[in-house]
């Protein structure tokens, strides 16, 4: 499914337009890298692009924090196509996170299959929160509100 160099073989990457708190595949497996982003003549975007891990959930990143990375506290991921779950604990460190974002996660099953995924905000189980924004070779990317710190747990 992906191309091989080397020692890496390339499934495409996440790239997500921290601003905008959109979300689109690259497939990068042809070569040629075509982010989509148009801009103003003096405008700017910030664009974080982390490759797919394929057979696994993935956590993407978030409105929260533009580097998507540093709002995260902890992240366990585990299980595969046949169901697993990816927990995230957000909130920076000496800081506080109150405001609402929009928290981006890969989960390695088909469309088909999105309606099986339970989502615990914070140790509360919720259905059908989560909005598929794309379809992907390695799976579904959802989009899950989320209100400042806490914990998200998705299962499959």
């Amino acid at each position: 499914m992906g191309r091989d160099h080397g020692s890496v073989v390339d499934h495409g990457h996440h790239c997500f337009y921290v601003w905008a708190g959109k979300y689109k595949y690259i497939n990068t497996c042809g070569g040629a890298l075509d982010l989509g982003v148009q801009l103003d003549s003096h405008g700017s975007e910030i664009v974080v692009m982390k490759p797919v891990i394929p057979g696994t959930g993935q956590y993407i990143g978030s409105t929260l924090h533009f580097t998507c990375g540093l709002e995260v506290q902890g992240c366990k991921v585990g299980g595969g196509k046949e169901g697993g779950g990816i927990e995230v604990t957000l909130g920076k460190k000496d800081q506080t996170i109150k405001e609402p974002g929009i928290a981006f996660f890969l989960v390695p099953i088909t469309p088909e299959q999105s309606k099986k995924i339970i989502i615990h905000t914070n140790d509360k189980a919720t259905y059908n929160t989560h909005r598929v924004v794309a379809s992907i070779p390695e799976g579904i990317v959802v989009a899950i509100k989320v209100h400042g710190e806490g914990k998200i747990n998705i299962v499959w």
